[in-house]
């Protein structure tokens, strides 16, 4: 077994999410009600909207530019030049905060969010790509869980009108559209380190469109007989998602109709396929599929009572269709103490695996974790000695002995 926990030093640079004190004034409401837009950044001045706004590691470059050929209103933009690193293929992420107590806001409330609208220059010769979505939340400085976005294609030499539209009704199975803690843009990896080898691209007039007559979205989940994910509801085909340091890594899933497969011996119509990929560096990341805190919070096992854990399980069947083993690390995040306990699960070719993880057992090692779940993930070690593997899981359930 193996135990994730967060890094202590990397807690040190939570400090670098709130920018350095400083004698700014307070910038003008930015709100307009009578179009209920709100500015995120028009890059007129440094503060807020180049003070605030955040890179993740390995990005590249955003700076400050007032040539007028690419500055869409105005006097400025922003200078954009994604990378995304090269050993460790990232995808290039920045962000803008929705809450600053610096300059006294909170527009973390997207639950009527209508539209996300933007400008953006692509001064290359080939076409490009962002993907603009919202963050669940700011994790540390180095880390931010993002919602399911949507990827736009910005045209050579020219402006695009980027407009994004969210479909809250999906975003709001795993998130929570009240508290969005930041907007995201998200670009390709240009598989180099050097900024000479990066795109470059422009930014301006970033808004968000408040609509205060969309209904509020009600909850889509549903529980019961102790199931937590068969795949069976259609809810169902957006609650889990994948995650890696290295994009090369990033599994790709689907809900599919097991049948069209060939793959018999689960439980219903549906499942979860999951095709993992080659990297590059033996065990050098971690990538994983992910069931979200909020799923993991609604889904009944913090309900359980204390005096059945002993007798109590999350459960779920694998089906390897492979030509190799694969060991997999089933990690119960915990909100009490915001790491993970993993526990090893091996599962053989063209195999398949009911696995067992303890109420008792998991609570035992990292509290909360039944009592006060954060999500839960499913990890494998990065592997560069062979090719795809393909991974059904199914009928994730809470078991209670007789």
């Amino acid at each position: 077994m193996k135990k994730s926990r967060i890094i202590a030093a990397l807690a040190l640079c939570l400090c670098f999410i709130t920018p350095l004190l400083g004698c700014a004034e307070k910038p003008e409401e930015n709100e307009t009600p009578e179009t209920n837009t709100i500015k995120i950044a028009d890059f007129e001045q440094w503060e807020p909207d180049f003070g605030l706004m955040r890179v993740m590691p390995s990005f590249g470059k955003v700076s400050e530019n007032r040539d007028e050929n690419f500055v869409k209103s105005g006097k400025a933009s922003a200078k954009i030049q994604p990378l995304g690193g090269k050993s460790d293929i990232k995808l290039p992420l920045m962000y803008f905060p929705t809450v600053s107590t610096r300059f006294g806001y909170d527009r973390s409330d997207f639950s009527r969010v209508e539209c996300v609208d933007m400008w953006m220059y692509n001064a290359e010769n080939k076409e490009m790509h962002v993907t603009v979505g919202f963050l669940s939340a700011i994790v540390n400085a180095m880390e931010v869980e993002t919602m399911r976005g949507e990827t736009f294609a910005l045209a050579p030499t020219g402006w695009t009108h980027v407009k994004y539209y969210p479909s809250r009704e999906v975003l709001s199975i795993a998130g929570d559209l009240t508290s969005v803690p930041g907007v995201y843009l998200e670009f390709e990896n240009q598989n180099a380190r050097e900024l000479k080898y990066a795109p470059v691209l422009y930014l301006d007039d970033v808004t968000v469109t408040v609509n205060p007559n969309l209904e509020e979205i009600g909850s889509v989940m549903s529980f019961k007989d102790g199931v937590v994910l068969d795949f069976e509801s259609t809810w169902q085909k957006y609650a889990v998602y994948a995650k890696a340091t290295s994009a090369k890594c990033k599994a790709d899933i689907e809900v599919v109709k097991t049948a069209d497969y060939g793959v018999t011996g689960l439980q219903g119509d549906y499942a979860l396929r999951v095709v993992t990929h080659k990297g590059d560096l033996f065990e050098a990341s971690y990538p994983g599929i992910y069931i979200p805190e909020k799923i993991m919070q609604a889904c009944g096992i913090k309900d359980v009572d204390k005096d059945d854990w002993n007798k109590t399980a999350l459960e779920f069947d694998v089906y390897n269709d492979s030509d190799s083993m694969m060991r997999f690390f089933v990690e119960a995040g915990s909100k009490t103490t915001g790491g993970r306990y993993a526990m090893r699960c091996e599962v053989n070719a063209k195999s398949k695996l009911r696995y067992r993880v303890s109420f008792s057992d998991v609570e035992l090692h990292n509290a909360g974790s039944v009592s006060d779940p954060a999500a839960w993930r499913i990890s494998w070690a990065e592997y560069t000695d062979r090719d795809d593997q393909v991974f059904y899981f199914d009928n994730f359930r809470i078991v209670k002995e007789k």
